[in-house]
């Protein structure tokens, strides 16, 4: 039987956006390293999107130089992809990928607490990221409908000669 959306392997559940994992592909075509490390981030997700590692714990983990890790979280902040909350503590954009599930609630005298928890809301998510005051503009935009993605960078020249110019002086 298929699994439902509790018993994916590791009991919890990502919900991705299928256009910017496509475009992701497309913009970092040249920096499979970085794809690498954008991947990983959304797979160590807790509920709700925080990521706790470290950009050494990262680069440990990928067997990766810490400045190449350094370099790639930069310019996925400056995307609005993922934002530094403190260090070694990261959120990833909830509209490019959210890690589902629930989280703990504190009991509170007087009112019924659901037994295992709340259900992380993706919308309720969004909207209290946008109330935070030292949330980046690049994050923000990003949560609107239909972002405007950047282009991915211009293709990089072949290294050698191509085929054509080899048979040009064939």
């Amino acid at each position: 039987m298929p699994p439902a959306s509790g018993e994916f392997i590791g009991g919890l559940f990502s919900m991705d956006s299928l256009a910017f994992l496509r475009w992701s592909c497309r913009y970092f075509r040249h920096d499979l390293v970085g794809l690498l490390i954008l991947v990983y981030l959304i797979g160590s997700q807790e509920v709700g999107g925080t990521i706790k590692l470290t950009q050494q714990q990262l680069a440990d983990e990928l067997e990766v130089s810490r400045q190449h890790v350094n370099r790639f979280m930069v310019k996925l902040g400056e995307l609005g992809v993922v934002w530094r909350q403190q260090r070694g503590v990261y959120r990833l954009n909830p509209a490019a990928a959210l890690r589902g599930g629930t989280v703990a609630v504190e009991p509170v005298p007087g009112f019924r607490t659901p037994r295992k928890g709340l259900r992380v809301d993706q919308r309720a998510l969004m909207e209290e990221l946008r109330q935070m005051g030292d949330v980046p503009e690049s994050f923000i935009q990003l949560m609107l409908p239909e972002p405007d993605l950047p282009e991915p960078p211009l293709a990089r020249p072949r290294r050698g000669r191509s085929k054509n110019a080899q048979a040009e002086e064939a």
